[in-house]
């Protein structure tokens, strides 16, 4: 009767709990022995099951961005800037799910920096308005994140390497 499917609804919900859990402490657990091909999948599993979790789809998103320094992705131009993108797509879910969420920010910031790895100079400069303005979000939202600060850092010393021209060129296109 009633009860009865009321009660086996329960008892999916918990499994499902349990599952997301045991595939975010996995995920993790990849993520920790520099196997992010094996994060991916675990927190892609968690992610078909909670989709509109902006917490699962951040640790994804790191997932699929930190997979561009595995080495046959690394030296694959086009797989490391499809990662980059997707990373960059699942941040935005997050963000349009939970506009405060810090790290979702940070972690669309990280994306979009990895994607600028594998541009052109005109493409740099487009990706890095964004880059900044993810990171100073971040910053915002969370102003104890240390990891926004690094990658702020390292936004500003990715614009000093790209060299006077091209800095002269953000000032003409953005202003300062």
């Amino acid at each position: 009767g009633m009860r009865r499917s009321f009660s086996s609804q329960e008892d999916l919900r918990r499994d499902q709990q349990r599952q997301v859990e045991y595939l975010v402490k996995e995920g993790h657990r990849f993520n920790g022995i520099c196997e992010s091909a094996g994060g991916v999948d675990c927190f892609r599993r968690a992610v078909a099951i909670r989709p509109n979790d902006p917490d699962l789809l951040v640790c994804l998103s790191k997932s699929l961005s930190d997979q561009v320094f595995q080495e046959d992705v690394f030296h694959n131009h086009a797989l490391a800037r499809a990662l980059s993108k997707e990373a960059a797509e699942i941040s935005e879910r997050a963000i349009a799910i939970k506009p405060t969420h810090a790290e979702a920010h940070l972690s669309l910031g990280a994306a979009l920096g990895r994607l600028s790895m594998w541009s052109d100079n005109r493409e740099k400069v487009e990706l890095s308005r964004s880059i900044k303005e993810r990171c100073e979000e971040a910053i915002r939202l969370d102003p104890k994140s240390d990891l926004a600060m690094h990658v702020l850092g390292r936004y500003e010393h990715q614009m000093a390497m790209l060299g006077r021209i091209v800095r002269l060129l953000v000032r003409a296109v953005y202003g300062d």
